[in-house]
Order: C-alpha cells, then sequence, then structure tokens
C-alpha cells in the first residue's frame, strides 16, 4: 500500500531544473496587471535567531502555468535521487537530506489535506506527529526547546529506501520585463512505498 508522507517541502531554491518522467496535471493562470509584484513567502525560508528568512518575488510574470509531476525513482533517470540508499562519505540521498532539515526546523513543512495545498501557518505540519504516524524513531536533539522542537534520527531510522516516488509542483512564468521563461520548483512531496502486514 502506497502512503503519502504529508509534508509538502518547499524548496523553490534548491534543485531549480528538476526534470520529472511524467506529468500528472497541469493548470494556467494569466496575470494582466504591469506593476512589480513583491510577495513575502515562507518558501525557503530558513529559520535564523532573528527570525525566518524571506524571499521575495520581483517578476511580472504575463503568464503562468503549474505542473504536478510524479517522479519515478524507479526509473534510471531519476537514480541520482535516490542514491546512495545509505550515507556514505558525507553524501546523502535528496529524502534524507528533506527529513534532516525539516527535524532541525531549517524549512518548513506543510500538511497535504482533502487534495488541495494551501501553504498557510495552519496547515504547518507537525513534525513530531509526523515521525510517529510513519514509526520514524527520533530523540530530541541538543537545543531542542518547546517552541522551537528539533529532532534527531539516526540513518539506520531513516526510511529511505522507501521513498520511490515524489510529487512535485513546478512553476513556469513568462517574465515580461526580460521576455524569460522561468521555470521554479514550488513544493516537493516524498511518497512513501510501504508493505506492511494487511497490505
Amino acid at each position: 500500500m502506497k502512503r503519502i508522507l504529508t509534508a509538502i517541502i518547499i524548496m523553490s531554491a534548491a534543485m531549480p531544473c528538476i526534470m520529472a518522467q511524467k506529468s500528472v496535471s497541469s493548470g494556467i493562470s494569466r496575470k494582466s496587471a504591469t506593476s512589480d509584484t513583491h510577495r513575502t513567502t515562507a518558501r525557503g525560508g530558513v529559520n535564523t535567531a532573528a527570525g525566518s528568512a524571506t524571499e521575495v518575488k520581483t517578476t511580472d510574470p504575463a503568464w503562468m502555468n503549474i505542473v504536478y509531476r510524479s517522479l519515478d525513482l524507479n526509473d534510471p533517470a531519476n537514480a541520482v535521487l535516490y542514491y546512495p540508499e545509505e550515507a556514505a562519505d558525507g553524501q546523502d540521498n535528496l529524502f534524507r537530506l528533506m527529513l534532516r532539515l525539516i527535524a532541525g526546523n531549517n524549512i518548513t513543512a506543510y500538511e497535504y489535506l482533502d487534495g488541495r495545498e494551501n501553504f498557510s501557518e495552519t496547515n504547518r505540519l507537525n513534525v513530531k506527529d509526523m515521525l510517529d504516524r510513519f514509526q520514524i524513531m527520533h530523540t530530541d536533539a541538543k537545543g531542542s526547546t518547546e517552541r522551537r522542537p528539533l529532532y534527531e534520527i539516526a540513518d539506520v531510522d531513516m526510511p529511505s529506501t522507501e521513498i520511490l516516488s515524489y510529487f512535485i509542483i513546478e512553476s513556469n512564468e513568462f517574465d515580461r520585463r526580460d521576455s524569460r521563461m522561468r521555470r521554479r520548483i514550488e513544493a516537493i512531496c516524498p511518497v512513501l512505498h510501504r508493505t506492511e502486514e494487511f497490505g
């Protein structure tokens, strides 16, 4: 039985050119305003002692296309995201990197509920609940507080070999300022493929 790991990870700065093997669906939206668009988001924000860093979007998109992709890690073209299966010589696969960043409260993760993605504070992922739900062993990390919980996960307890696909939200924008197409990864969701006693 496949289970979707409910953490949608906002990593717009990381991995700007992931090419998936299958596109599931896409939607198109157009913007006709000519003024600059400045929006502050939590995407890619890294928590610091002074608060969270934010990204300011300065493009002026005349046209935008949102694409939902499914990346199959069994496809040889995507093997670089799966390997190494176990951490070796300081190298990790994508899922272990993401899980460490989430457990260390360095990137923001959100729940994926009712088939819609909503990156608001109300849908922010409770990391402890997620780790318990997927039976990932963890301990409180050094410096963990009630307001800012941090978790440590041993390499052997990370289910990285069970992450066999990813869902990706990608935006393609045409920027009218410099007449360029820009592609950005808006969200990445690891998908856990786990067979248990009942299937």
